[in-house]
């Protein structure tokens, strides 16, 4: 299991090709297997970044979640 921070979360879902291929490869390899979590705090990181018109995005914000 491993536990992504604020911004892996977000490079994943929204910039997927800023993420080093090394934790392309170990974030892929691991939902093979086992979950990824996320903090609570992340998603209310999001929201504030959101919120400060610092962070878009452009799909409804649970789909992105999911």
């Amino acid at each position: 299991m491993i536990m992504l921070d604020t911004n892996a979360l977000i490079r994943l879902v929204s910039y997927p090709e800023k993420l080093s291929k090394n934790a392309r490869k170990l974030i892929q390899e691991t939902k093979k297997r086992e979950s990824i979590i996320v903090s609570s705090i992340s998603i209310w990181e999001i929201a504030l970044l959101i919120k400060k018109r610092r962070l878009d995005i452009f799909i409804d914000p649970d789909k992105w979640l999911d």
